[in-house]
């Protein structure tokens, strides 16, 4: 939203003029909502000046900033200022049914996450979808119904996405297939944990072989 936000299609002081106005208008948001331990100001990223949101934004005060109050008019033109206040509702929606009901019926809370994912993609705010929606879309219920969704943890989802940006990255090799380089090593170091030498065996071929 702030990316949407931050572009005017004006340059140099006029850009910067409306990007200054957007930002006084989000702080006075802020003061009145959470005070001001979250806080909007200029980013200057390779000569572009863009709107950034610095402090922690976290649990109760995402419900207290994200309220009906908030000014998606003043920041957003027209047709997305709609889209981008549906998207957050939808969002809140799926927060109401994790956090607040105890007995969550059947369906529901897969229908609002593939409902959540249909209007960020209809939004226009961005042109793809993040592995976080994606995540959030296709996975968040499916943890609900077969697991714990205190497991759900998206901390967990960096370290891995981490894990294997590096693993990728380290395996492009024109001459060879690199997701399978990629697989080769990551099965290499769950060999490891193998307990049974039948196992590591096992795992240690398809490493070798794929």
């Amino acid at each position: 939203m702030l990316a949407y936000a931050s572009r005017t299609g004006k340059y140099g002081g006029e850009h910067l003029a409306i990007i200054e106005r957007k930002i006084k208008i989000l702080n006075q948001h802020c003061e009145r909502t959470v005070g001001k331990r979250f806080f909007f100001q200029v980013d200057t990223d390779d000569k572009n000046k863009t709107i950034s949101s610095h402090g922690k934004l976290s649990g109760h005060l995402q419900d207290l900033f994200f309220v009906d109050s908030f000014p998606y008019d003043d920041i957003l033109n027209g047709e997305i200022a709609k889209s981008a206040r549906i998207v957050v509702n939808k969002f809140k929606e799926i927060l109401v049914e994790v956090k607040h009901t105890s007995i969550r019926r059947k369906g529901v809370l897969k229908r609002l996450s593939l409902e959540f994912v249909k209007e960020f993609r209809q939004s226009g705010l961005r042109t793809t979808v993040t592995p976080y929606i994606h995540i959030i879309g296709n996975h968040l219920f499916e943890f609900d119904e077969f697991s714990n969704l205190g497991d759900y943890n998206m901390q967990g989802v960096e370290k891995n996405n981490d894990l294997l940006s590096r693993l990728y990255f380290s395996s492009t090799n024109p001459a060879r297939n690199p997701l399978l380089t990629m697989l080769q090593k990551l099965y290499r170091m769950l060999e490891m944990n193998f307990q049974d030498e039948k196992q590591r065996e096992a795992m240690a071929r398809f490493a070798c072989t794929g």
